[in-house]
C-alpha cells in the first residue's frame, strides 16, 4: 500500500487506493488508534480484481498529520 496525500482544510491526509477506479468502490474507515494499514490483507487479496479499494488515515492516525484542532476534528458536533 503506497499513500498519496490530500490536503483538506489545511489537514494533510494519507489516502491509499487501488489502481482501477472504474470498478465499484469499497471505502474502509479505521477505528480509534488504528490506521489504513488495518486493511492491508484486503488490499493484498483478490478484491482488487473486482473493486476499487480506498482507505485513508484519519487525522492523527497512521501517516496523516496530527489534528490541527482536535476539539473540532474529533467531534461530531459543529463548533464555532
Amino acid at each position: 500500500m503506497n499513500p498519496r496525500f490530500l490536503t483538506i482544510e489545511n489537514q494533510k491526509i494519507a489516502v491509499f487506493n487501488t489502481v482501477n477506479p472504474i470498478f465499484p468502490d469499497i471505502v474502509f474507515v479505521h477505528g480509534n488508534s488504528l490506521s489504513a494499514f488495518t486493511y492491508q490483507s484486503q488490499f493484498d487479496s483478490q478484491l482488487v480484481d473486482q473493486y476499487h479499494l480506498v482507505a485513508f488515515d484519519l487525522p492523527g492516525h497512521g501517516l496523516s498529520e496530527p489534528a490541527k484542532n482536535p476539539g473540532t476534528m474529533y467531534s461530531s458536533s459543529k463548533q464555532s
